[in-house]
């Protein structure tokens, strides 16, 4: 999507619709995920980024069930760029190679090409969830404590409590090879 973000309509109205134009409708509100696991298939790192994120993302209202994919995506790439700076910091900038005569050369380092983009998927993606200082000013969130958003029907069943969806891991949960 090229171009501004759009403004939602209760900021728009707040800022008193200079434009004139009529507001859009208020996007309906996303029920809450029903468990912050992360996906089986994520990397071990990835899964540790998840467990960071997700809980504090829920409270702030900017996870629903629909945006688990975005999120997993993000940790995902986001182990992605940690691995590669991991093995830039070890190896550094150039790594030396050698042709089949027997000569050295100096090349650069792969993961360097692969952690600058990767480093640009995990920015674009920080700042759809407002983990940035600037994007937090643009992303609509609750304040924790803050009331939920109101769910699609009044017969919603009542979601259970943030501790209740986190599930109590055993040393030998995490364990299985990634």
């Amino acid at each position: 999507m090229r171009g501004r973000k759009p403004t939602p309509a209760h900021i728009k109205a707040l800022r008193g619709n200079p434009g004139r134009r009529p507001l859009p409708p208020e996007a309906p509100a996303m029920a809450p995920p029903e468990s912050l696991l992360p996906p089986a298939w994520l990397a071990k790192a990835a899964k540790t980024r998840w467990r960071e994120l997700a809980g504090d993302l829920e409270q702030l209202g900017l996870l629903t069930r629909i945006d688990l994919g975005a999120l997993a995506l993000y940790c995902q790439v986001w182990a992605r760029w940690r691995h590669a700076e991991v093995d830039v910091a070890r190896r550094g900038q150039l790594v030396w190679l050698k042709t089949k005569a027997g000569r050295r050369y100096q090349v650069q380092n792969p993961y360097v090409s692969l952690a600058n983009s990767a480093l640009v998927h995990v920015r674009a993606l920080e700042a759809e969830f407002g983990m940035t200082p600037s994007s937090r000013a643009r992303v609509q969130g609750r304040t924790v404590g803050g009331p939920a958003p109101k769910p699609f029907s009044s017969q919603a069943p009542t979601p259970p409590s943030f501790e209740d969806r986190i599930p109590k891991l055993k040393p030998h949960d995490d364990a299985r090879p990634h």
